[in-house]
């Protein structure tokens, strides 16, 4: 049976030189994400809608940005499936690059 409801993904960022232990957080809600991934400057999350064992659907993935300075998230449609945080490495000119594996739909 399939869930009802998407997980909120949510980053915490909390200034712990300052006394009055400031937070601020970023959430996006959205399918379940197995893969995520922390750079210097964001957190990536890797999120695959997936249909109920036997229904014809396709997978529909998505992967999220959510900025540790605070900055607002961003989402970009995607295909393929990334094994684990090891598949995605960000260049130093801010691109992020991912390895996938082939995605079958059912």
């Amino acid at each position: 049976m399939r869930p009802t409801g998407w997980p909120l993904h949510t980053v915490t960022v909390c200034d712990l030189a300052q006394n009055d232990f400031k937070c601020e957080a970023t959430g996006v809600l959205g399918p379940a994400g197995r893969v995520f991934y922390v750079s210097p400057e964001s957190v990536y999350v890797w999120t695959t809608d997936w249909a109920p064992y036997g229904q014809q659907s396709k997978a529909g993935s998505t992967l999220y940005r959510m900025p540790l300075d605070g900055s607002s998230p961003s989402a970009v449609g995607v295909s393929g499936s990334p094994v684990d945080q090891f598949s995605f490495l960000e260049s130093e000119d801010k691109h992020l690059n991912v390895l996938v594996r082939f995605q079958l739909s059912r």
